[in-house]
Parts: C-alpha cells; structure tokens; sequence
C-alpha cells in the first residue's frame, strides 16, 4: 500500500497501475513496440518495406490475421497441411481478398512426394515429427491421435509461383520441429530473402529435430543477423524456457 500511495503522491500513475495489477495477479505494462512481441515485428517488416511474407505453418491463420491487425500492408502467402485447418485457413484468407493467399494444402519440406503427418490433439503441436517421450510427459495436447499422409514440396520450387522480380520478401516459419526440412528444401529462397521470424527449440520436443542454436548456426552462416528473441512457450510445471521466437533480417536489405 505504501509504495502505491508514493507512486500516486509522485504522479507516477504508470507504477501505480503496476502495484494494483500484481496485487490481483496481472501484470500491467506500456502498450507498444517495446512491450510486444507482435507489435515490434510489424515495425521490423514496415521498416524494411516487405512486399510479399511466406507463413509456413500457418495453423488457421492466427498469425496473419495479428500481422494485418498490426498494419501490414503487404501481401501474405499461406501455407498449412493439414486438411482441416486448411479448410478454415482458406475461409479467413477469403476476407481479405487478394491480399492474403492460401496456397494448395502442402507440407513444405526438403523434398517433393508424400510425408506422413502427426495430427496432435491439439493441432497447433501437429507436425511432420513424432513428440519425444520428455514433450508427451509435459506438454498438453502432443500426443498424437492420427497419421495422414500429405503432399510435401519445396519452398525452392514454389518461391518464383508467387513472388515477382524486386520483390522484398519475408519467411515465417513455425512448423514444430521441422524447421531442418524447410530450410533445407529453402536454399535458394533464403538469398532471396530478406528477413524471417522461426520459432525454434531449445529441448528436443520433436524426435530428431535441430535445436535452436543449430538452426542459428546455419543462418548466422547464411549471412543473416538476429534482431530480436522472444519467450515462445516455456514448461508449465517448471518454467524452463522450451521454446522462442527468433527474428533475423539480411544486412543485404537493411538501410
């Protein structure tokens, strides 16, 4: 109470607010480009003129429906294999027109055939990698309740289907593990590119998958730079930090 009262006595109405929210178990902050995640993002993306953004993985669209909120002006290429989220993908792409487009249900991956795909209870944790037994043990909603089989294609072979001459493109890749499988069908893409947001992993929650500073290694080697690193999902039982959100731009494309 007392470091509430001085924090009103000073005009301080900012620590006041933060005083009060902890005190019910909210966190209050300052809304903006240093406070989330999202928001800082979209400046990235303005600052450097995006044109075209790839979403690999992108479940039902929740992250293009966020980036268009946040005043993207640009266009958004879709990407999402698994049928059903496929279906309702398309329907929120439809509200936007033309500027937002659902490309066919397809894995993206290192090579072009059929892959097997793991449909998890909750499909946002869906992949084309089995959960590791430590993800079963933790995580709710891994384990997986089918296996369907998808078409996989290269990012490479797909890249010039949508993307014209001179245009600023821009990667994000969330696909549970399976980040080694697109980059690697992505070679090409990435000095095309000039900047992408990938979540990665610090544990192994997926059999086989690259861990997080792997991942880096390869892009750092790429000639790309980090700019920026979020919390993307941690333990529930013990908070360790499982998961982050890294952004990396070309200095190619940075003024």
């Amino acid at each position: 109470m007392k470091s509430f009262l001085r924090s009103l006595i000073s005009g301080n109405l900012a620590a006041a607010m933060q005083i009060v929210g902890r005190g019910i178990g909210l966190e209050i902050r300052r809304n903006g480009p240093s406070a989330r995640d999202d928001l800082r993002l979209a400046q990235f993306i303005k600052r450097l003129e995006i044109d075209l953004l790839f979403d690999v993985g992108a479940n039902r669209g929740q992250f293009a429906e966020q980036l268009f909120a946040n005043g993207y002006g640009g266009r958004i290429v879709s990407f999402e294999a698994m049928p059903h989220a496929h279906r309702e993908l398309t329907s929120a792409a439809a509200r936007m027109g033309d500027r937002w487009e659902v490309a066919p249900a397809v894995a993206v991956s290192d090579r072009e055939g059929r892959v097997s795909f793991h449909v998890n209870d909750s499909d946002a944790t869906s992949s084309l990698l089995a959960a590791s037994s430590k993800a079963l043990d933790t995580i709710p909603g891994i384990r997986s309740r089918a296996t369907v089989e998808v078409p996989a294609r290269r990012l490479d072979d797909m890249f010039a289907d949508y993307a014209k001459d001179g245009m600023r493109t821009f990667l994000k890749i969330d696909v549970q593990g399976g980040e080694g499988h697109v980059l690697a069908g992505a070679q090409a893409t990435l000095g095309r590119t000039a900047g992408m947001v990938i979540e990665l992993s610090l544990t192994e929650l997926y059999d086989g998958q690259p861990l997080a500073f792997d991942v880096l290694a390869l892009l750092l080697a790429a000639g790309f730079a980090v700019y920026d690193i979020s919390p993307a999902y941690r333990d529930p039982t013990s908070h360790k930090l499982e998961q982050i959100d890294v952004v990396l731009f070309h200095p190619d494309y940075v003024d």
